[in-house]
């Protein structure tokens, strides 16, 4: 859907970046995002903690918020 979508707006996103910091994604605040995924089911709580400062300094409070209502609502999708 997502590369689908860039095709759209003539942006070419990198998906292997969401497995790989390393790989510029092409999304906005995309490293951030990714760090933040990987915080939100990794144990550690600083990691989660250091990479929610990050996406909140990068991206601002309301893409922290948008960033957590989606990894919540696919951890409830696997739950049904």
């Amino acid at each position: 859907m997502l590369r689908e979508s860039g095709k759209l707006e003539g942006r070419d996103y990198k998906l292997e970046g969401a497995i790989d910091v390393s790989v510029d994604t092409g999304l906005d605040h995309g490293t951030a995002l990714v760090r933040f995924a990987g915080a939100v089911v990794a144990a550690d709580t600083g990691a989660l903690d250091s990479a929610r400062d990050m996406l909140a300094k990068e991206a601002g409070s309301d893409a922290v918020v948008s960033a957590a209502i989606t990894a919540a609502n696919f951890s409830m999708l696997d739950r049904v």
